[in-house]
């Protein structure tokens, strides 16, 4: 090879092993987490346990909440295990092996590793919900969560749902593989102290982009 060519390879690899090292979030009035570069090329599952570890802590400083997940996928019996294990009812979509699982006050976060780390197939296919008080209907509630996810997922503004957010800590849904926070009642250093402890632990550096 010319000493061009050997150059661009090292600075490829160069640029490629500080994307693995690094995690970038992005803050556009929402909070979008993209999955890791270096996960792209491995199994999932270590996403899914990040993301159920951040909402774990974010959860932390709402001790007597409630969580509630939603969850749309292709393959339900390839969670039948840990299914045994949870409360849940099914939405049945009329489409062939795919199903919703409702989790009501769903404290598993084996559970949201499970379906956090799995492939986003259609819009929203996962959805945490974490609210101050268990909703005397919770499927209704559960229900208006997810229409108000699928508004601000169109570009909708969250302050129009406020009043009906108004029981919400914290709501996000995801985008394909990528996990967006729409709302969180906590100060934004909070959150980003979160997402930078979970990102020391999985040796990456974390890269703020903020929207112009």
């Amino acid at each position: 090879m010319t000493p061009w060519v050997d150059s661009l390879i090292a600075r490829w690899g160069q640029k490629r092993q500080r994307a693995e090292r690094q995690w970038e979030v992005r803050l556009d009035g929402t909070i979008y987490l993209t999955m890791p570069w270096r996960h792209f090329e491995n199994d999932y599952g270590p996403w899914g346990s990040m993301q159920a570890r951040i909402l774990s802590r974010l959860r932390g400083y709402w001790p007597d909440s409630h969580v509630f997940f939603r969850a749309h996928t292709y393959l339900p019996e390839h969670y039948n295990e840990i299914l045994s294990l949870c409360r849940y009812e099914t939405i049945v979509t009329g489409k062939k092996d795919e199903t919703v699982f409702l989790f009501p006050d769903c404290q598993d976060k084996e559970l949201w590793a499970a379906f956090l780390g799995s492939a986003g197939l259609v819009p929203l296919a996962r959805c945490l919900f974490i609210v101050d008080r268990d909703p005397a209907d919770w499927r209704a509630a559960m229900s208006r969560l997810f229409e108000i996810a699928q508004g601000i997922a169109q570009g909708k503004s969250a302050t129009e749902y406020e009043a009906d957010m108004s029981v919400c800590h914290c709501l996000c849904y995801s985008l394909d593989e990528d996990l967006v926070i729409a709302k969180v009642a906590l100060p934004e250093r909070t959150v980003l102290s979160v997402l930078e402890g979970a990102a020391r632990e999985e040796g990456l550096e974390l890269v703020v982009r903020r929207k112009p």
